[in-house]
């Protein structure tokens, strides 16, 4: 059995420019370009634009981390922001979904388990997320 990890951290202003409504109140191409439409659905049910804002920014963190910990990176080998899902279980705790070339390379890795944690504070989001695999050692 191996842990796989990866960490990232993420400036809330940042993700606060690019997921602000268009004047015409439409969502900009940042958030459809980087959430499935579950997670957006998600961000956005809160009143408070900060609680939402701080929601985009940990997911971004999650997709981020997530890649890491599969050794590849975002936007590496075929991986997209969209083969990263975070949801939430009925206590709202976070967990992922891969999809696409995320859950090819996670089968290659032979991981069974990815379990991931999402903190903010202030203008900072993160994620630390671990993986355990079993299996080949090496599948670059």
């Amino acid at each position: 059995m191996r842990i796989l990890c990866g960490t990232d951290i993420v400036l809330v202003s940042r993700v606060r420019k690019n997921t602000a409504l268009k004047d015409d109140g439409s969502l900009p191409a940042f958030v459809t370009k980087c959430y499935t439409p579950d997670e957006t659905e998600y961000c956005m049910k809160p009143s408070n634009e900060d609680k939402r804002v701080e929601r985009f920014a940990a997911r971004f963190a999650a997709k981020e981390a997530v890649s890491k910990a599969l050794g590849t990176g975002i936007m590496t080998m075929g991986i997209g922001f969209l083969d990263i899902e975070v949801k939430a279980d009925e206590l709202g705790a976070p967990y992922i979904v891969l999809k696409g070339e995320a859950k090819k390379r996670a089968d290659d890795l032979g991981i069974v388990s990815i379990a991931i944690s999402l903190s903010h504070d202030g203008d900072y989001a993160i994620c630390y997320c671990t993986a355990l695999a079993e299996g080949k050692e090496d599948t670059k």
